[in-house]
């Protein structure tokens, strides 16, 4: 039996009505997935055990760091404040030991002073003494000095037409037996075989001393007999040769100021410096136990004489010999002392430019 055209229209109509609610059904499952993805997807909605954990430990790295960088800081300050507390103990200790080196230097100062007056209150005792047993001797009348008595026999007055009376010259006294030098050396007796003379001697290391800029020199006698020869006090490098002009010679200070003046007499620059001194002698000598001081052995040159008198210089040398002594000194900058040198009085020689000039001779 065929369907009529009413019963057709009903049929659509069921299965549109079944169609809309298969895709409403299909449509809720769809967003009931999505939703719960959307929830309890990572990072979404309740968390996941291990990212709770992540979060703890990144916590707790963070505390360990900022501890670290705590503890870095306050390292770092204690170490500052221990360099500052080391920076204030060094000044202090410089401070004191500046303090105690111009102490020193004081006390070094007045030493050689006394040293000084010392030595010439000796000198003069021992003038004073060698002068009294002449003094025992009747006085002599003496006439003034532009006077001269009239060599005839009558009329008792004076004249000033005579010659005036020579004073008898002298050389002053090098201090005997020599003090302690730093370096010493006898020089062979066939260097000077071909003088007989001490004034020929002296002629042979006069010239080999201005052959080498040592211009300055002054001449003692000695008490034992004998000559000494000394030069001025020079400024010379570690190896014992001598320094350039002008920084060769020391002199005092040029100042004006006092304070100028005394530094120029008690303190010189740092370095080392020498004196030499020729003695010449036919007897054995030995050096003394006294210590010569820098200011003592600087004034040498000025108090000594400026030539040898006629008759030592015509004395005949004979069997004598050259003995050179050598006084190094050492200056700090702030007190300056006699030392023993590193070096041989030959070597002193050879560096001076002294001993090749005299064995040529």
């Amino acid at each position: 039996m065929r369907d009529s055209p009413g019963n057709k229209s009903v049929r659509l109509g069921r299965w549109r009505v079944r169609a809309t609610i298969g895709v409403a059904l299909t449509l809720l499952i769809l967003l009931g997935v999505v939703g719960y993805t959307l929830l309890f997807s990572p990072g979404q909605g309740i968390p996941p055990k291990h990212t709770v954990e992540q979060a703890e430990q990144a916590s707790i790295k963070v505390e360990q760091e900022r501890q670290a960088r705590e503890a870095a800081e306050a390292e770092a300050k204690r170490r500052a404040e221990e360099a500052e507390q080391q920076r204030l103990a060094a000044a202090r200790a410089e401070q004191e030991r500046q303090a105690r080196g111009a102490a020193e230097a004081e006390a070094m100062r007045k030493a050689d002073e006394g040293a000084v007056l010392k030595a010439e209150q000796e000198r003069q005792a021992g003038a004073a003494k060698k002068a009294k047993p002449e003094s025992k001797e009747p006085a002599k009348p003496r006439l003034p000095p532009i006077l001269s008595v009239p060599s005839g026999g009558g009329g008792g007055g004076v004249s000033s037409g005579g010659a005036l009376p020579q004073p008898q010259a002298s050389l002053p006294e090098f201090p005997w037996p020599p003090p302690t030098a730093s370096a010493s050396y006898v020089l062979p007796t066939s260097f000077f075989e071909n003088r007989r003379t001490i004034g020929e001697v002296v002629t042979a290391i006069i010239s080999a001393l201005e052959n080498n800029g040592y211009v300055e020199r002054s001449f003692f006698r000695i008490a034992a007999g004998g000559v000494a020869l000394v030069t001025r006090l020079e400024r010379i490098r570690d190896d014992g040769s001598s320094f350039s002009e002008p920084q060769r010679w020391t002199a005092a200070s040029q100042g004006n100021s006092l304070a100028e003046f005394l530094r120029g007499l008690f303190f010189v620059d740092p370095g080392h410096y020498r004196v030499i001194v020729f003695i010449l002698s036919d007897l054995p000598f030995s050096q003394s136990s006294q210590v010569v001081t820098r200011d003592a052995a600087r004034r040498w040159v000025h108090t000594g004489a400026n030539i040898l008198t006629p008759e030592i210089a015509k004395e005949s040398f004979g069997d004598g010999h050259c003995t050179v002594l050598v006084y190094e000194f050492a200056s700090d900058g702030r007190a300056v002392r006699v030392v023993e040198s590193r070096l041989t009085g030959k070597e002193h020689l050879t560096k001076a430019g002294l001993l090749s000039l005299l064995e040529k001779d």
